[in-house]
Protein backbone atom coordinates (compact mmCIF):
# COMPACT_ATOMS: atom_id res chain seq x y z
CA UNK A 1 0.00 0.00 0.00
CA UNK A 2 1.53 3.55 -0.88
CA UNK A 3 0.96 6.48 1.67
CA UNK A 4 -0.58 9.90 0.60
CA UNK A 5 1.91 12.33 1.26
CA UNK A 6 1.30 15.37 3.52
CA UNK A 7 -0.54 18.15 2.39
CA UNK A 8 1.62 20.81 1.02
CA UNK A 9 0.19 23.16 3.98
CA UNK A 10 1.67 23.02 7.08
CA UNK A 11 -0.71 23.68 10.04
CA UNK A 12 0.54 26.07 12.42
CA UNK A 13 -0.29 26.32 15.99
CA UNK A 14 -2.77 29.71 17.19
CA UNK A 15 -5.74 31.51 16.37
CA UNK A 16 -6.96 32.45 12.83
CA UNK A 17 -8.23 35.76 12.31
CA UNK A 18 -11.65 35.15 12.33
CA UNK A 19 -11.40 33.61 15.69
CA UNK A 20 -9.58 36.37 17.12
CA UNK A 21 -11.84 38.55 15.73
CA UNK A 22 -14.98 36.16 17.03
CA UNK A 23 -13.59 36.46 20.24
CA UNK A 24 -12.83 40.59 20.84
CA UNK A 25 -16.33 40.54 19.75
CA UNK A 26 -17.51 38.92 22.40
CA UNK A 27 -15.44 40.28 24.77
CA UNK A 28 -16.60 43.64 23.54
CA UNK A 29 -20.24 42.30 23.98
CA UNK A 30 -19.53 41.44 27.81
CA UNK A 31 -17.83 44.46 28.49
CA UNK A 32 -20.59 46.74 27.49
CA UNK A 33 -22.97 45.07 29.26
CA UNK A 34 -21.02 45.10 32.30
CA UNK A 35 -20.42 48.55 32.16
CA UNK A 36 -24.32 49.61 31.06
CA UNK A 37 -24.98 47.14 34.49
CA UNK A 38 -21.96 48.93 36.71
CA UNK A 39 -23.09 53.00 35.47
CA UNK A 40 -26.67 51.79 36.77
CA UNK A 41 -25.65 50.64 40.00
CA UNK A 42 -23.26 53.80 40.27
CA UNK A 43 -26.41 56.15 39.34
CA UNK A 44 -28.48 54.60 41.93
CA UNK A 45 -25.46 55.35 44.49
CA UNK A 46 -25.52 58.80 43.58
CA UNK A 47 -29.02 58.57 43.77
CA UNK A 48 -29.05 57.48 46.98
CA UNK A 49 -26.54 60.04 48.55
CA UNK A 50 -28.81 62.76 47.21
CA UNK A 51 -31.85 61.52 49.35
CA UNK A 52 -29.85 61.12 51.88
CA UNK A 53 -28.61 64.86 51.99
CA UNK A 54 -32.25 65.64 51.68
CA UNK A 55 -32.97 63.92 54.49
CA UNK A 56 -30.50 65.59 56.66
CA UNK A 57 -31.66 69.01 55.65
CA UNK A 58 -34.82 68.13 56.57
CA UNK A 59 -33.86 66.87 59.62
CA UNK A 60 -31.20 69.86 60.42
CA UNK A 61 -34.54 72.38 59.70
CA UNK A 62 -37.01 70.13 61.64
CA UNK A 63 -34.54 70.76 65.02
CA UNK A 64 -33.88 74.47 64.37
CA UNK A 65 -37.83 75.45 63.83
CA UNK A 66 -38.42 73.16 67.08
CA UNK A 67 -35.65 74.64 69.04
CA UNK A 68 -36.43 78.29 67.91
CA UNK A 69 -40.08 77.90 67.79
CA UNK A 70 -40.50 79.45 64.34
CA UNK A 71 -42.43 78.60 61.55
CA UNK A 72 -39.75 78.72 58.69
CA UNK A 73 -35.96 79.23 58.57
CA UNK A 74 -34.31 82.17 58.21
CA UNK A 75 -32.19 83.80 55.67
CA UNK A 76 -29.41 84.53 58.01
CA UNK A 77 -28.43 83.19 61.41
CA UNK A 78 -26.22 85.49 63.40
CA UNK A 79 -23.51 83.77 65.81
CA UNK A 80 -22.44 85.31 68.92
CA UNK A 81 -19.10 85.29 70.27
CA UNK A 82 -20.20 82.95 73.19
CA UNK A 83 -21.66 80.80 70.36
CA UNK A 84 -25.30 81.36 70.48
CA UNK A 85 -27.34 82.12 67.46
CA UNK A 86 -28.82 85.49 67.37
CA UNK A 87 -31.78 84.48 65.27
CA UNK A 88 -34.03 88.10 66.47
CA UNK A 89 -31.42 89.76 64.79
CA UNK A 90 -30.75 87.71 61.76
CA UNK A 91 -33.97 87.88 60.30
CA UNK A 92 -36.22 91.42 59.71
CA UNK A 93 -39.36 89.16 59.59
CA UNK A 94 -38.49 86.92 62.65
CA UNK A 95 -37.58 90.12 64.95
CA UNK A 96 -40.90 91.21 65.24
CA UNK A 97 -42.05 87.58 66.21
CA UNK A 98 -39.46 87.36 68.56
CA UNK A 99 -39.92 90.15 69.99
CA UNK A 100 -43.42 90.25 70.63
CA UNK A 101 -43.03 86.54 71.92
CA UNK A 102 -40.09 87.36 74.64
CA UNK A 103 -42.84 90.41 76.11
CA UNK A 104 -44.97 87.31 77.09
Amino acid sequence: MRRIPDSPRRSRPGFTLIELLVVIAIIAILMGLLLAGVMRVRHRAIELQFRNDISQLSAAVTQFNFEYHVDYVPSRIRIRNNGVYDVANANPLIAQYEKESLQY
